[in-house]
């Protein structure tokens, strides 16, 4: 487990001083990577050693309050669960008081660069690490049934990260671009669920589908008529 203090910044901030939705999962993201650091296994380390990288399965975000720029928070980071080849990270960030403000839970595996099949985790230096409780979160099963295309997105330059592949919290991005700030406002966030199915390079053109109910929408981000990435958001209002 680490744990660590930080304060919001305002790049992670969006309207009336929010915790933007692309700023949640960048620190939950780099928590998950400073844990894998910490345990000699970076992403960096994965590539030299074993030939592969960390890819991010699944992740899910719980808000339990809002979180304003220039707000102090303690971050738990730990391992909650660990197969053959699956890896869970658990992040939780409290207030100074100790509040619980915001949780999630990140499902990884590492894949071979060379043949792109998914490894045990031994053979990329993972063996006996410790299992913290905690984890209350599971992962939802679901699925878009209208692909309506709502709007199509360039994976350019600036997407792409040390993998060569579209980094994981630009999808966010991606979906949080496709509402107006007005509706941000009105429909409070209270949950983002995000599986990732392929991965997306420079240069591919993405198209985005929604279905939008009362409380959920739910999202697929498709390349080549095929899903790439489905999310959720899910509303308090």
């Amino acid at each position: 487990m680490i744990e660590s203090k930080q304060n919001i910044l305002g790049s992670f901030c969006y309207i009336k001083s929010f915790l933007s939705p692309i700023g949640a999962f960048s620190i939950v993201q780099d928590e998950a990577i400073n844990l894998l650091t910490q345990m000699n296994l970076s992403g960096i380390v994965l590539k030299e050693k074993y030939n592969s990288m960390w890819v991010i399965v699944k992740n899910k975000i719980k808000f339990f309050d809002n979180i304003l720029w220039g707000d102090e928070v303690k971050l738990k980071t730990f391992i909650s669960s660990k197969s053959l080849v699956k890896l869970n990270v658990f992040v939780q960030m409290f207030s100074k008081t100790e509040k619980l403000l915001m949780q999630a839970k990140i499902e990884l595996c590492a894949l071979s660069c060379e043949s792109g099949r998914i490894q045990k985790l031994s053979d990329v230096g993972m063996k006996e690490v410790q299992i913290f409780d905690g984890d209350n979160m599971e992962f939802d099963n679901f699925n878009i049934t209208e692909k309506t295309i709502i709007a199509e997105r360039k994976v350019c330059a600036s997407n792409i990260d040390l993998s060569n592949h579209t980094n994981n919290v630009e999808y966010i991005r991606f979906l949080v671009d496709t509402y107006k700030s007005e509706e941000l406002l009105k429909r409070e966030i209270e949950e983002i669920e995000i599986c990732y199915l392929k991965q997306t390079y420079e240069g591919d053109t993405l198209f985005i589908a929604k279905n939008k109910n009362q409380k959920e929408d739910i999202f697929a981000i498709l390349k080549n008529d095929e899903i790439a990435v489905k999310t959720k958001f899910k509303f308090k209002n």
